[in-house]
């Protein structure tokens, strides 16, 4: 089925598109910070560790918390992209 832009129908889905976008951005962001903030208090047990390391394998243990700070920033660059006008010098 297509749907022509500026319908009701197409502006119906465009408005359910992005509240689900938000509610992954903040459900996986609520996530991953909670992950860092108790990882202090986890990080002995080796389970944790395994699930988790893509968050904390590349940095330091006193500086554990930067994994969420690359994901930020990860996330702002993508976002920074939907606003950039081709064509526009």
């Amino acid at each position: 089925q297509s749907f022509i832009c500026g319908s009701d129908a197409w502006w119906g889905l465009v408005i359910i598109s992005v509240v689900a976008v938000c509610l992954y951005l903040v459900g996986v962001g609520g996530v991953f910070g909670y992950i860092v903030v108790v990882a202090p208090r986890h990080f002995t047990d080796s389970g944790f560790r395994m699930r988790w390391a893509f968050l904390f394998f590349r940095f330091r243990p006193d500086v554990w918390w930067w994994g969420l700070l690359f994901i930020a920033k990860g996330i702002c660059t993508n976002i920074g992209y939907m606003f950039i006008r081709l064509g526009s010098a």
